[in-house]
Order: structure tokens, then sequence, then C-alpha cells
């Protein structure tokens, strides 16, 4: 349970990832409909559960002020989506580039430096994890051997 010294205390952060659950979840509802009138149902249904998933966190926050909680909520959505574009390749088979903005996005998001290398080694085990079953011919990635091989 959070006290109320340890609230007063983290009022910047809890006002920071208030802010960026309600903008991310809205932001994110218009890929859910860009991606399902391209034909990317697989990304139209992740980023709908990731909306869902950030507007409850917005809720959470606002009700619980436990910023620790909702960090980590935040951060493993944002973990799984962007393993799941990276997987299904995007729009237009981009989906590797969200990565690059996402490592920077967790430190800001984030103070807590345990935290910060916790999530980015979850994603760089999925995008792995996914790249060595794209070479044992069980998934099919939408990427070049050479992008592969130059991601690694």
């Amino acid at each position: 349970m959070i006290n109320n010294k340890e609230i007063v205390t983290q009022e910047p952060q809890v006002a920071i990832i208030t802010a960026f659950s309600l903008i991310t979840g809205l932001f994110l509802s218009a890929f859910v409909i860009i991606y399902y009138f391209s034909g990317h149902l697989i990304l139209s249904l992740a980023h709908a559960i990731s909306t869902i998933i950030l507007i409850g966190n917005y809720w959470f926050v606002k009700t619980t002020k436990n910023y620790k909680r909702s960090v980590n909520i935040f951060l493993s959505v944002g973990t799984a989506l962007i393993a799941i574009v990276f997987v299904e390749g995007g729009y237009d088979n981009t989906g590797y580039l969200w990565i690059y903005p996402y490592i920077v996005f967790v430190f800001f998001i984030s103070d807590n430096l345990k935290t910060n290398i916790f999530w980015l080694a979850v994603l760089f085990l999925l995008c792995c994890g996914s790249i060595i079953l794209n070479s044992l011919g069980i998934i099919q990635l939408p990427y070049s051997a050479n992008l592969l091989l130059q991601l690694g």
C-alpha cells in the first residue's frame, strides 16, 4: 500500500503517466481504424485491446495514484504492442522502425532503471525469439534476411 508521503512525492510522475495513458489510448484508437480498413485485422485488434487497457490505466492511476504499477501496466502494453507490430510488419513493413523510438520512450516514461531494463529486455527477447522462429520456418516475418541481420 502506498502512504500519503509517497503520493505527494510522486505527483509529477502520476500526472505524466495519467496524461500519457489517456493521450496514447486515444491516439491508438485512430490506428484501430487505419489498420482495420487497410486489412491488418490482427494489428487493429491489438491496438483496440491496447486502447482499452490504456484507458483503464488512466482510470486506475487517477483513482489510486499508484505510479509504479501504472507505469508497469503502460510499459507492458507498449512492449507487447511494439512486439506485435514488429512481427506483423506494421504498415508497409515498417514495424521494425517503432522499436527505436520506443527505447527512448521507455526511459522517458519511467525513472526506474531496473524497470526500464526489464521491459526493454522483454522486447529484445520477443523480437529475437520471432527472428529465431522465422529462421526455423515456424513463422514468416515480412522483412528481408538482410534487414533481419542488420537488426541483430
